[in-house]
């Protein structure tokens, strides 16, 4: 008897320990936190980090396909529940790691806001005119209308199921269950925006604020220091670290003195209680076009330089105390993407000129690649998985895969904006 009561003990020890395993799990699994998929947002995250939980390509780069889906928004392209790479044009498409179109009955609208996909299969994002929500399965559940305008901005969620978006100067808070709209926050111009650890979101106008709200709506701290005397400071870009650092771009815009040659950008750390940790200051003329936060701290900055006689890229690498580590120029044309970065701290970004770089995380460059002969490469290189990316072009998208190329290219490779 006592090996039957022994076995029956054990029995019983290892169901409760089960169930209580999965009434835990249960417990922290929220249907509003994004989906387990390579990159479900803008940014991957929605504190806008530009980190993938994949090793990028590190050892020789070759494009694998490339296929003209349009002229395909520089920031949208997104993975989904079912794996399929989501890509925002006039059209709304998503297709197979392969490059097989699969489907394009999603709406769609001439606005940079990326698909986001949530655990609960739902997909937020907005078009011309409209935030929508949709099913995986394509079906529209939900829209909210507006008189005009193209929604640049990507939502972003709480674990309590609020949405914010963002409609010109104004966050609108959206109870995800009901739709039901909660409240309404004016911000000074247009806005950027990352979420908190906290849940509380984090905003930059155009006109110098950076303000927290809570998700109850009301004001947690502002500060309103972007200004200058004889200046305007222009803040555009936005992430978070892991430890809660709030990362903030600060364009100096002096053309209102007539002394347009000493136009900078400068970067602003900031603790989450408003609290100024340091400032980082580019070289005249030069704007940030997109951050990338690694684990371990570092901040990497896209800056982007017009004029005549110089269009550069430069990549920034700055320590979590502020001090720069390394930069690296880039001849290109007049803008850039933004970089992003993968689980072994390698460095990705696109330029302008048609070339995609990468880089180790001391700045050795790993490979560069000419993608699209026809330019315009304004993209957040995606991770698809490891060692396999996508990069979004002015015509379509391209995969690139590590490894020598299987063939070599007759021409230079070209997607045309019209197929």
């Amino acid at each position: 008897m006592k090996p039957t009561l022994l076995m029956l003990l054990v029995a019983f020890c290892l169901l409760f320990i089960s169930f209580t395993t999965q009434s835990q799990s249960a417990k922290t699994l929220s249907p509003w936190e994004l989906i387990d998929s390579p990159w479900p947002t803008h940014a991957h995250d929605f504190q806008r980090t530009n980190r993938s939980p994949f090793t990028g390509i590190e050892d020789g780069v070759h494009i694998e396909w490339m296929k003209p889906f349009g002229t395909v928004s520089s920031q949208s392209l997104t993975v989904g529940s079912d794996g399929l790479i989501y890509a925002k044009s006039l059209d709304t498409y998503a297709f197979s790691p392969q490059g097989e179109l699969i489907r394009k009955d999603l709406p769609g609208g001439a606005c940079y806001s990326t698909p986001t996909h949530l655990a609960n299969d739902t997909i937020y994002y907005a078009t011309t005119f409209q935030w929508i929500g949709v099913h995986t399965s394509g079906d529209v559940f939900w829209a909210a209308s507006f008189f005009n305008g193209c929604f640049h901005f990507t939502p972003a969620v709480t674990q309590d199921g609020i949405g914010y978006f963002l409609f010109f100067n104004y966050i609108h808070a959206i109870d995800l269950t009901t739709h039901e709209l909660l409240w309404i926050y004016e911000m000074g111009g247009w806005t950027s925006m990352a979420l908190g650890h906290d849940d509380a979101l984090y905003v930059s106008g155009l006109y110098g604020a950076l303000e927290a709200v809570k998700s109850d709506g009301s004001l947690k701290w502002q500060r309103l220091d972007f200004f200058d005397t004889g200046y305007q400071y222009r803040s555009s870009v936005m992430a978070i670290g892991d430890d809660g650092t709030i990362y903030v771009s600060r364009f100096k815009d002096a053309n209102l003195d007539g002394n347009a040659d000493d136009n900078r950008d400068s970067v602003r750390a900031l603790d989450s209680d408003g609290n100024v940790l340091w400032d980082y200051t580019f070289d005249p003329s030069l704007w940030s076009c997109g951050f990338a936060v690694a684990e371990s701290g570092t901040l990497y900055v896209a800056t982007g330089q017009m004029n005549f006689d110089n269009n550069t890229v430069t990549l920034y690498a700055i320590a979590s105390d502020g001090n720069l580590k390394w930069s690296k120029i880039l001849p290109t044309s007049y803008a850039c993407g933004g970089p992003v970065t993968d689980n072994a701290e390698n460095v990705y970004l696109c330029a302008r000129n048609g070339r995609c770089y990468g880089f180790t995380e001391n700045g050795e460059m790993l490979w560069d690649i000419f993608v699209n002969g026809d330019g315009w490469m304004d993209t957040y290189p995606l991770i698809y998985d490891d060692k396999r990316m996508f990069v979004a072009t002015d015509g379509g998208i391209a995969a690139l895969a590590e490894g020598d190329p299987v063939y070599s290219y007759l021409f230079l490779p070209y997607i045309s904006k019209n197929p």
